[in-house]
């Protein structure tokens, strides 16, 4: 019974392998392998430092992963550095396996990234096929920078330094092998830059991307693409500064600013005093603003127009580009200040458009600005004067154009000596013609411009003899001297 059973089973077992040895072999499930899987691509890049230069090209390359029956489709994703995930950059779809980009495209690129340079940016690529998971090939960086500039001058230039913005009188670093120094006195919170040359641009201006207050970057013009490069740096304290640049490369700038000793504000020295704003007919001229009569013990006026609609404050001198120091208004209404920069502009205005008597005391530190009745039309701009004569009955020329004598000039200052008679008049034209000429001013001493018959107010003269006169054609006043009486 046992022999019978165990033959049975080995009859089933030699059938059992007898099917399973003519059985077709199945096709493999769709598991991966060799040939389903994508390959990452390899991404290399043309420079790891790209210049901005007009006719340079940033080229991306990488290899090809399509194998039979897959043709995969890439993107370039590029982005700024530190954006891991690449989740702030941009992306651009790929037919091939390489990517160039020109000057004006990087530029474009960085106004979408929202960079300026100098920047560092990543760049990878996302290849994708039908059926297939996305692969990732490995990350290249690029520093992104401007074109290297040989710098061989540099001259601070700006309201925090002693020359203001003035492109002649800006002093120039000392060099010494790429490295430049300057040691002198800048003003607390009061705006100074970088020239290249005895011109606004190029600059060495201050890296608002940078937390570091003295991040120094080099900017060839204002503006680079839409952005604006006019940053400017400032010191906190008055004082006497070292001031130390490396730029032994335009792309790698380093400013030192090193306070040498504070310098402590002491009293203000007005030797003169102009009025310039918006709400005078000068506008914000300094060559045309008009100067304050300095009536002595530290007393300065002038009767001017003054429109509500606009600010003024009164600079301690004429300098083309020297917009500071100023005075300007103090705490309270009716107090000066002494205003270093733009940092402390706190301006004057006027309740109502009219002609103003200002009186500006500078021992007390004091303004006060009476509106008066007299016409604004009186004021009108001052015209240049380049010539100036005397025409009158008082003269011994009478109202003859051709044989009036002309006043003697330096600079702003035209002086005439010569009889005059008394109980007569004169004026004085600022050309061979009866008008424009100057007439009196509202007070005695003062001048303004008199354009026809109906702004003759005349000089009168009460004494006889040889008078010497001194027109001052900036602060629009005169002097008469009477050297020998008849």
């Amino acid at each position: 019974m046992k022999r019978t059973l165990s033959l049975c089973l080995a009859a089933v077992s030699v059938m059992a392998l007898s099917l399973a040895c003519n059985k077709t072999p199945e096709q493999p499930d769709n598991k991966p392998d060799e040939k389903t899987t994508l390959k990452a691509p390899v991404l290399s890049v043309s420079t790891p430092t790209f210049q901005m230069a007009d006719e340079a090209t940033l080229a991306f390359s990488w290899t090809d992963i399509a194998q039979e029956n897959v043709t995969p489709k890439y993107a370039l994703q590029i982005t700024a550095k530190g954006d891991t995930d690449f989740a702030a950059g941009v992306a651009y779809e790929v037919n091939g396996t390489n990517k160039p980009f020109s000057t004006a495209e990087v530029n474009d690129m960085l106004k979408e990234l929202g960079k300026d340079i100098p920047v560092v940016l990543t760049a990878r690529v996302r290849a994708t096929a039908e059926g297939y998971d996305a692969v990732l090939s490995n990350v290249v960086e690029v520093n992104v920078t401007a074109v290297e500039v040989a710098i061989e001058h540099i001259f601070p230039i700006g309201e925090a330094t002693p020359w203001g913005w003035s492109l002649d009188n800006a002093e120039e670093m000392t060099a010494n092998g790429g490295i430049f120094t300057w040691q002198g006195k800048l003003i607390r919170n009061a705006e100074f830059k970088f020239l290249t040359q005895r011109d606004w641009w190029p600059g060495l201006v201050h890296d608002i991307n940078s937390d570091d207050p003295y991040a120094i970057i080099y900017a060839p013009t204002e503006k680079v693409g839409d952005v604006t490069m006019d940053n400017k740096f400032k010191v906190d304290k008055t004082g006497e500064y070292k001031l130390t640049i490396d730029a032994k490369s335009s792309n790698a700038l380093k400013l030192t600013v090193e306070l040498v000793k504070e310098i402590e504000e002491g009293p203000i020295e007005v030797n003169e005093l102009f009025i310039l704003g918006s709400a005078t007919v000068t506008g914000w001229s300094l060559d045309q603003m008009y100067k304050l009569v300095d009536e002595g013990n530290g007393i300065f006026t002038i009767r001017c127009a003054l429109l509500a609609s606009g600010e003024f404050r009164f600079p301690l001198q004429k300098e083309a580009n020297k917009w500071w120091p100023c005075l300007v208004q103090g705490e309270t209404e009716g107090t000066l200040a002494l205003g270093q920069s733009d940092g402390d502009n706190n301006p004057f205005r006027v309740a109502e458009d009219g002609v103003y008597d200002l009186r500006l005391d500078i021992n007390a530190m004091t303004i006060t600005m009476t509106l008066t009745d007299e016409d604004m039309d009186n004021y009108a701009l001052r015209p240049t004067i380049s010539e100036l004569f005397v025409l009158g009955d008082a003269c011994e020329t009478g109202w003859s154009l051709d044989n009036m004598t002309a006043f003697t000039q330096d600079g702003d200052i035209f002086t005439w000596e010569g009889h005059l008679d008394a109980g007569k008049e004169f004026r004085f034209p600022m050309q061979r013609d009866w008008w424009p000429c100057l007439v009196m001013g509202a007070t005695e001493g003062t001048l303004k411009v008199g354009n026809g018959d109906g702004d003759k107010n005349q000089i009168p003269i009460d004494k006889s003899g040889t008078w010497k006169i001194v027109v001052d054609a900036e602060a629009y006043t005169y002097t008469m001297t009477c050297t020998q009486a008849d």
